[in-house]
């Protein structure tokens, strides 16, 4: 059985830092990259998600997750790119990943360049603690979970948010054949 989704912004941060091998109440991952380390949490359905399992990545020691909001980020990627790793992050019966982002083939209602698909997938928010001050002001006396948009995030950071939360290789994310025109369209 897993562990719920906390309230409470210290009890996210103390349920990653807690995680060890022994723990078999979470799906989790941890892994370094590139001198970066990664590390995930997967999340049971809840209230804020309640038709899939989510994932929350912890990366330069801050936390993200989906947005659940119906926001999404848009782009397209090129036909012979979403054929080569169809297999590997696209298919939505067999990989997680692929339960994630929407693709329109139809290239008559398509916004995407010829030769290319466009894609949708679920905006991320980083996730804050509510209690601390911002602008002089406490949101919350209580630390609970608050979201930001990741606005001022370069793209390098941004692909590799994306990576953690849900999973798209880094080949197709850096590959200069897939395309992020919005970040936050809804």
């Amino acid at each position: 059985m897993s562990k719920e989704y906390p309230l409470l912004f210290p009890e996210l941060v103390e349920q990653f830092n807690s995680l060890d091998d022994s723990d078999e109440d979470y799906i989790e991952d941890e892994w370094e990259e590139e001198g970066l380390n990664y590390k995930v949490i997967e999340y049971p359905s809840n209230d804020i998600s309640p038709y899939n399992d989510f994932r929350v990545l912890c990366y330069k020691n801050n936390f993200y997750r989906c947005s659940f909001d119906d926001h999404a980020i848009e782009g397209y990627m090129s036909k012979e790119l979403f054929e080569k790793y169809n297999d590997d992050y696209f298919d939505e019966e067999y990989i997680v990943s692929g339960e994630w982002i929407e693709i329109n083939e139809d290239s008559e209602e398509d916004q995407a360049p010829e030769g290319y698909y466009s894609f949708s997938i679920p905006s991320i928010v980083q996730l804050l603690d509510g209690g601390k001050k911002i602008d002089n002001r406490c949101i919350n006396e209580d630390h609970e979970i608050d979201t930001d948009w990741l606005i001022d995030t370069d793209e390098k950071d941004f692909k590799n948010i994306i990576y953690g939360v849900y999973g798209f290789g880094k080949e197709v994310l850096f590959n200069d054949e897939f395309v992020i025109k919005e970040r936050y369209n809804g």
